[in-house]
């Protein structure tokens, strides 16, 4: 059973610390594999993410990016504005996607459609061809992860990355097989949050919104 979070609670021991997740907006490019290449937001992208985040009060004490520029641009803008503390980190790169690296979704489909087949019901078995294997991907990122977490318990944290980060984070606090990540949706500029809840030497996990179009409380 996961700890009450209330306010009220005695347990001294309880520390609850609350991350937003947020994906990069739409890049420069169009419609393509990107991975590990370095591409920068589109207009549209840089909008999308500040409309979202528009949604939130900012209240973060730290902000960790991905060291790639449709992130780390966008988050020293934020970190600037608001003077909050920056942590660029490698780990929460997006997953290497090889030779598909740079190539419209479409044309790989047409030429390895059985492949990406594959790769898209089970990651773990298949990969782009010469790109990072699933279950190796989730493992980087959940590392990164857990260390953030551990940096800045119970302070509330921004953490802008990909997709495929995102969904890596999710199916580890879900308990979710790492086969399954290609099922969760997550669009341009989607934005969740967590919460990691730490009690009496056990690490717990909330998905308490996930793609937020509304505004929500700050709690």
């Amino acid at each position: 059973m996961i700890p009450s979070t209330d306010v009220g609670d005695q347990n001294t021991a309880t520390t609850v610390t609350t991350i937003d997740l947020l994906r990069h907006g739409q890049c420069e490019g169009g419609h393509c594999y990107r991975g590990s290449l370095d591409v920068a937001l589109s207009q549209i992208g840089q909008q999308q993410m500040f409309q979202r985040l528009s949604l939130l009060s900012p209240q973060w004490q730290g902000i960790v990016s991905s060291p790639l520029v449709r992130c780390a641009d966008f988050a020293k803008s934020v970190a600037e504005q608001y003077a909050i503390p920056l942590q660029i980190d490698d780990r929460f790169k997006e997953v290497g996607f090889g030779e598909w690296e740079g190539k419209h979704i479409d044309e790989v489909w047409r030429t390895q459609q059985a492949l990406v087949e594959a790769w898209g019901n089970d990651p773990v078995t298949y990969s782009p061809p010469d790109g990072e294997p699933a279950d190796r991907f989730v493992e980087r990122v959940v590392r990164g992860f857990e260390a953030v977490v551990d940096t800045y318990s119970s302070k509330p944290l921004l953490l802008v990355s990909h997709g495929g980060v995102i969904r890596a984070l999710l199916v580890h606090i879900l308990s979710m097989p790492v086969i399954t990540m290609n099922r969760l949706d997550v669009p341009f500029a989607c934005l969740s949050r967590i919460q990691v809840i730490d009690s009496q030497g056990e690490r717990y996990y909330r998905l308490l919104h996930h793609n937020i179009t509304g505004s929500i409380s700050s709690s």
